[in-house]
């Protein structure tokens, strides 16, 4: 083997692993997307992509979606944990979405399907 071919095996090597790093980089920061979960207290506020499924969810205030923000509830029962309705309320900002698939939206003593 000359040294030329022993370069270019190096570089091709290098590349590679270059390359695996680079992949393992973009797969680990694609699944770990932020994500707001639901407060123990006070308004949920969502500014980035949050997803739920298949669970209750105790809401103790408001839920508040930000332009950019999106929420998907798939067969989520949502709770409100409050004393009374009173200002208590979904907010969906422009360039916002709510989704809800399935699932129910209750209080603690009135439930809406």
């Amino acid at each position: 083997m000359t040294g030329q071919t022993r370069s270019r095996i190096g570089i091709a090597i290098f590349l590679a692993l270059l390359s695996a790093i680079a992949l393992a980089v973009v797969l680990a920061s694609d699944g770990a997307e932020a994500q707001t979960n639901p407060p123990t207290t006070g308004d949920w506020h969502i500014y980035d992509s949050t997803s739920l499924s298949n669970t209750r969810v105790n809401v103790p205030g408001s839920i508040y979606v930000y332009s950019g923000g999106s929420l998907t509830l798939s067969n989520v029962d949502l709770v409100f944990q409050h004393q009374s309705w009173g200002n208590k309320v979904f907010n969906v900002r422009n360039n916002a979405r709510l989704t809800m698939n399935g699932g129910s939206i209750a209080h603690t003593s009135i439930k809406y399907s």
